[in-house]
């Protein structure tokens, strides 16, 4: 039996990324990323956009250098896999469901922004840095 849970986006950052750290000290961070369907309206001929938001969460090492080096609007290459976090609501006791993308590789596209610091992540061969070295 072939099982596959693989997610691959390409996009910009709609905002700064937020940081925590699990009760060992290990860093998680998390941002959403905007991908955008760009397409021709066959009636109208008007160029139109669809915009989907994915929410993104690193952790460790890969965690300290997305915090680092992401921006809003900064582009970005991520390879995870999806998860989901279920927790029950406190007001109705009901089962909430939060889904995500644990991200394995990183890598950052387009022009660096402003405020990013000048000197430049470490990477791999690839143009990324892999991380799976917490679950998430």
């Amino acid at each position: 039996m072939l099982n596959i849970n693989k997610a691959i986006i390409a996009g910009n950052l709609g905002g700064d990324p937020e940081t925590r750290y699990f009760p060992d000290g290990t860093a998680i961070c998390t941002y959403r990323v905007a991908t955008t369907l760009r397409y021709k309206d066959k009636k109208t001929q008007q160029t139109r956009e669809i915009t989907e938001w994915h929410t993104v969460k690193s952790t460790g090492k890969r965690a300290e250098i997305d915090a680092q080096y992401l921006r809003k609007g900064s582009g970005v290459y991520v390879e995870g896999r999806l998860r989901t976090d279920v927790w029950e609501d406190r007001e109705t006791g009901k089962d909430r469901y939060a889904t995500y993308i644990a991200a394995q590789v990183v890598q950052f596209t387009g022009p660096k922004p402003k405020d990013a610091p000048a000197d430049q992540p470490p990477m791999d061969d690839d143009g990324g840095y892999y991380s799976d070295d917490h679950p998430a």
